[in-house]
């Protein structure tokens, strides 16, 4: 409310949860007297139900977009740790490959230039 508003009028009813526990205060004011009836009661009562579903749904929607964004990590991170192991046998298996088709001279040859950088 701003402050210097001459407030005549104030009516509120309680925001709750699902769960039933209150949360806060819809609140309807005006600057001359005035007077809700049952049925003014009512809607207010409804209003407020409605705007309390809807800070639910927005909290509700922002941890699922919490909880979206982790998952999203945690399923790049298993991606990536699944694909280097399996980018490494990969290229084993190339290699095995490549040398299996070599000669008998190329494969000593391979062997010796092997040992040799192991060595170092």
């Amino acid at each position: 409310m701003e402050e210097g508003t001459d407030v005549r009028f104030y009516a509120s009813a309680p925001l709750f949860t699902k769960d039933e526990i209150l949360t806060g205060t819809f609140i309807v004011t005006d600057n001359k007297p005035n007077y809700l009836d049952h049925k003014q009661l009512v809607f207010l009562q409804a209003l407020a139900n409605q705007a309390a579903r809807i800070v639910e749904l927005e909290r509700s929607k922002e941890i699922n977009d919490v909880l979206k964004n982790r998952m999203e990590q945690i399923i790049f991170k298993i991606a990536h740790d699944i694909r280097n192991p399996l980018g490494a046998l990969k290229n084993i298996i190339e290699l095995q490959h490549s040398v299996y088709l070599l000669n008998r001279k190329q494969m000593t040859c391979f062997l010796c230039c092997l040992m040799k950088q192991t060595a170092l």
